[in-house]
């Protein structure tokens, strides 16, 4: 719907292809409202696997990570701060239109000493190694992708109820999820981790939670799905998505050092380190 405000088409245009790739599980049920379901998958989104660390930190160290914008409800973020009873540091990641509101926001609220502005950084994650758990407060998101890569450091993410981020976050077994603008019900979650009344999610099953998306398995997922599809039709488009999805993976893998999420390649180290 939202891509159908945008001008950019919704799901008649869609009908036009010869398979659909679905990035979340409401994606698919809407397709299957109108296709057949043999030629609808979900696949999510390919994730760039973090570095993952396995100590929880001592701290109190909260981020954000993404895009500074009136739709991402920061704001919500600042004011849950300010309602809950203890103290918790906020690292802000990114920047964006509403950076000089937010950070009146941060000032009238007294939050000056207690939430950091970094700007945009081209290695977030960089910024996010001391921290528990991250924040967002988001109207809409396709999959959110800041979600799965924070999973795959390990950290617990607490967040509204998004489109795509439900489909992999599991409420306390990966993190914790609060109703849309309601700030209260932040604060009130960030006073239970505080207080111990609720835990910090297990790193190790953050990490195991979003592994199908990393960018091998992914791609492997992928070139599966189009390869049974070629036996069955000898599509120009099948063929073309697959030699790209093979040329993706390749690239992804040698950019980020993925191949290690690949268990033919991980050495006995890393995967001890992993699992």
């Amino acid at each position: 719907a939202e891509y159908k405000k945008a001008g950019l088409g919704g799901v008649e245009e869609m009908l036009c292809a010869d398979a659909h790739f679905c990035i979340s599980r409401n994606n698919e049920k809407l397709l299957l409202k109108k296709e057949r379901g043999e030629h609808i998958f979900y696949v999510g989104n390919p994730v760039e696997m973090q570095p993952f660390i396995s100590e929880q930190p001592i701290g109190k160290q909260l981020c954000y990570v993404g895009r500074l914008e009136e739709i991402k409800r920061v704001d919500i973020i600042l004011e849950a701060l300010y309602r809950a009873h203890n103290k918790w540091k906020l690292r802000i990641i990114g920047s964006g239109e509403e950076e000089e509101e937010l950070k009146k926001i941060t000032k009238y609220l007294g939050l000056q000493n207690w939430v950091e502005y970094t700007g945009w950084k081209e290695n977030p994650w960089e910024y996010c190694k001391d921290a528990c758990a991250l924040v967002s407060a988001s109207e809409y998101e396709g999959f959110m992708l800041t979600g799965a890569e924070a999973m795959s450091m390990g950290l617990t993410v607490i967040s509204t109820p998004v489109e795509g981020l439900i489909d992999y976050l599991s409420p306390g077994k990966n993190g914790y999820l609060f109703q849309k603008n309601n700030a209260s019900e932040l604060a009130g979650i960030l006073d239970y981790l505080y207080d111990g009344k609720l835990s910090m999610c297990d790193r190790k099953v953050c990490r195991k939670s979003v592994d199908e998306y990393s960018t091998y398995n992914y791609f492997e997922k992928i070139k599966k799905i189009l390869k049974k599809g070629l036996k069955k039709s000898s599509s120009r488009s099948m063929m073309t998505g697959l030699k790209k999805a093979n040329t993706l993976q390749e690239e992804a893998n040698t950019m980020s050092g993925d191949h290690l999420d690949n268990p033919k390649q991980r050495s006995s180290c890393d995967a001890g380190s992993m699992d």
